[in-house]
């Protein structure tokens, strides 16, 4: 009877041991990983402009065309490719990386 008793004690302290681990991590992963909406928000963020000053600057890159709607766009992610930040936009809450290089553009 006493090891009955026992052995339910420790089958139920192992239950709680393992709802417990599973509850921090679940917790923790939640914090520490940004939203898609967030990463969306950091990236376009980062897209440069190409100046009117810029335009003989041999470092800036020159007026490109988005990938995406295949029109003149003026802004470009850290990998170099040009896009409108409108299109990129729709693109990146599919797959987040670079439509050409397929390049994280947060690295």
């Amino acid at each position: 009877m006493i090891f009955k008793i026992k052995s339910r004690l420790v089958v139920a302290l192992c239950y709680l041991f393992i709802l417990a681990l599973v509850l921090w991590f679940g917790f923790n992963k939640k914090q520490s990983i940004p939203t898609r909406g967030a990463q969306i928000e950091q990236i376009l963020a980062k897209m440069e402009a190409r100046k009117p000053e810029a335009q003989h600057n041999p470092t800036v890159p020159q007026e490109g065309t988005c990938s995406i709607c295949f029109e003149k766009a003026t802004h470009w992610l850290p990998c170099g490719h040009y896009f409108h930040v409108n299109c990129i936009a729709k693109w990146l809450n599919t797959a987040m990386s670079c439509p050409n290089c397929r390049r994280h553009p947060l690295e």
